[in-house]
């Protein structure tokens, strides 16, 4: 099963530090429709880490925002 990021703040979908344009999503969610598995991980990506603070990343992820 691959593993996928999923960035909460500004919804970006990452394989490590690749980031995927809006037909490779597609192409993804084409995949996945057809029955190949992935791990989506949600997190707060390294960009938006360095824009909002460590603090406000980790209460995102907590879901208080």
């Amino acid at each position: 099963m691959k593993t996928l990021h999923f960035c909460i703040r500004c919804h970006s979908l990452r394989d490590g530090e690749k980031r995927f344009n809006n037909q490779q999503i597609t192409s993804i969610w084409l995949l996945r429709e057809a029955g190949l598995e992935f791990n989506i991980v949600k997190e707060v990506c390294s960009r938006c880490r360095e824009g909002i603070g460590d603090e406000i990343a980790d209460e995102m992820l907590k879901g208080g925002m």
